[in-house]
C-alpha cells in the first residue's frame, strides 16, 4: 500500500470543509495532501495532523523535522477524524506540539537557524532514505513496533529521534492511547513502515474513523 494508493471514491464527491477563512477541521484530525488526477481520483503525498487550533497543522519534512504551519484551505487535501472519545484526538495533538520545533510561516526569516529541532525527519545523510525504507517492511503491527513504542514511552515527552510524516501521525495516537485497542484510537500499524497511502487506506477501512471531507 504505497504512496500511489487510491481510495474507491472521487475527490469532488467528498464534502468540502471550507468554512470562511479556515477549514471545518478539528484538533487531532489526520490529513493528507493529495494529487487529484483527471479522472477525479487522488493519491496521497504527505501526512499532517491538525493542531491546537483548526487553522494549524503539524508536519514532519526532510528539511525541518516536526514543526507547525498555517493550514492552507486552498491545498488539495482530505481529512480523517476519530469517531471515539474526543480527548484521544486532543491528546495526540498535544504530543504533536511537544515534538514541534515551533511555528513556521511566510513572515519568519531563517526559521531553521533560529529554532531548535526536537524531533527530526531522518538522521541519514540522504534524508529520503528513511521514507524509502519505510515501504520495504511489513506495516503489520507486531513485536518490533511494540518494542519501539516501549522505548519511546520511557523518554521525556515520548519523543522518537526522527519520524517521517505518516510515521508521526501513527505514533501520536499510539503513544497517547498506549492500550492496543483500535476502538480507543490506537492505530494498529507498524509506524516505521507506514507510508501516507498505507495510513490513509487503514483509516478509510477502519470502523473507528471517518473520512470527513476535503479542502479545496
Amino acid at each position: 500500500m504505497p504512496y500511489w494508493t487510491k481510495l474507491p471514491c472521487k475527490y469532488s464527491s467528498l464534502i468540502s470543509l471550507c468554512n470562511g477563512p479556515t477549514l471545518a477541521t478539528r484538533r487531532g484530525d489526520i490529513g493528507f495532501y493529495v494529487t487529484v488526477s483527471g479522472d477525479d481520483s487522488f493519491v496521497f503525498e504527505h501526512t499532517v495532523i491538525v493542531g491546537r487550533s483548526n487553522n494549524l497543522l503539524v508536519h514532519s519534512n526532510k528539511l525541518l523535522g516536526v514543526y507547525t504551519s498555517n493550514l492552507n484551505k486552498h491545498r488539495q487535501a482530505v481529512f480523517f477524524r476519530f469517531k471515539g472519545d474526543p480527548l484521544t484526538a486532543l491528546g495526540a495533538c498535544d504530543i504533536a506540539h511537544l515534538w514541534s520545533r515551533g511555528h513556521r510561516h511566510s513572515g519568519v526569516k531563517d526559521f531553521e537557524g533560529t529554532t531548535q529541532q526536537r524531533v527530526g525527519f531522518s538522521s541519514a545523510h540522504w534524508k529520503g532514505y528513511r521514507s524509502a525504507i519505510a515501504g520495504l517492511g511489513s506495516c503489520a503491527f507486531g513485536d518490533a513496533a511494540r518494542r519501539r513504542l516501549e522505548k519511546y514511552q520511557n523518554r521525556s515527552q515520548l519523543t522518537p529521534k526522527n519520524v517521517i510524516c505518516s510515521e508521526m501521525a501513527t505514533l501520536l495516537y499510539q503513544l497517547f492511547v498506549i492500550e492496543e485497542d483500535e476502538s480507543k484510537g490506537f492505530i494498529k500499524l507498524d509506524a516505521k513502515h507506514t507510508l501516507p497511502g498505507t495510513l490513509a487506506l487503514y483509516l478509510f477501512e477502519s470502523p473507528f474513523w471517518n473520512l470527513v471531507g476535503r479542502g479545496k
